[in-house]
């Protein structure tokens, strides 16, 4: 055994992108999509066809807090969800979701 195999360091970073890999589970997980994220970019798009923008947190915000504790439970993740996403991760995936439908909103794929 090696010493550093006791001692935990500073750099206790994962190997991916939460952020990256957070959406990735959202948009890929068939109940979750059916079930909240799908709902949610409707009511996106019915309010951005009405004012030609739309709120990403109204529509992401719950969406998203719940897709943060969906993910830890189903991949049986071995932290905290509050040590695992910060805010600025959450505020992160609202912004690239929303930025992303959006885009495809214009696009006229929905």
């Amino acid at each position: 055994m090696k010493i550093n195999e006791f001692t935990t360091t500073d750099t206790d970073k994962l190997p991916f992108d939460v952020v990256e890999d957070i959406t990735v589970f959202m948009k890929n997980d068939p109940i979750f999509y059916r079930n909240k994220y799908y709902p949610a970019l409707c009511n996106m798009k019915q309010e951005y066809d009405k004012k030609k923008s739309a709120d990403g947190e109204k529509h992401f915000g719950r969406i998203v807090d719940s897709a943060m504790n969906t993910y830890c439970k189903k991949f049986q993740v071995a932290r905290k969800m509050s040590d695992l996403f910060t805010a600025e991760d959450r505020q992160n995936i609202i912004s690239k979701i929303t930025e992303e439908e959006i885009e495809n909103i214009r696009k006229g794929e929905y």
